[in-house]
């Protein structure tokens, strides 16, 4: 996955949440703000440091298992993303 398929992604993510019902707005505000970490990481994948890419990536890996069970379409999304920031070396 290029850097643009997973910005994409990452919008689809945004919009995907936006429309969800079921989801403590806790939840929601958390994955809002995760999402946008991982654009701006993205956005500069080149440059980043891996002390800059670990907490994020992190954060991610606990959202996407927090999330298989109770949002499928969701957690396939974000697996997909994970692939492709792996690929970016994130």
């Amino acid at each position: 996955m290029q850097k643009k398929e997973i910005l994409t992604s990452l919008q689809s993510i945004q919009q995907d949440l936006s429309r969800q019902s079921g989801v403590d707005q806790e939840t929601l505000e958390h994955l809002h703000s995760l999402v946008a970490n991982m654009e701006k990481l993205v956005q500069r994948a080149e440059a980043l440091r891996k002390a800059e890419v670990e907490p994020i990536a992190s954060q991610w890996q606990q959202t996407l298992r927090r999330f298989e069970s109770e949002h499928p379409h969701l957690t396939d999304l974000i697996a997909r993303v994970t692939d492709g920031l792996a690929n970016l070396g994130i």
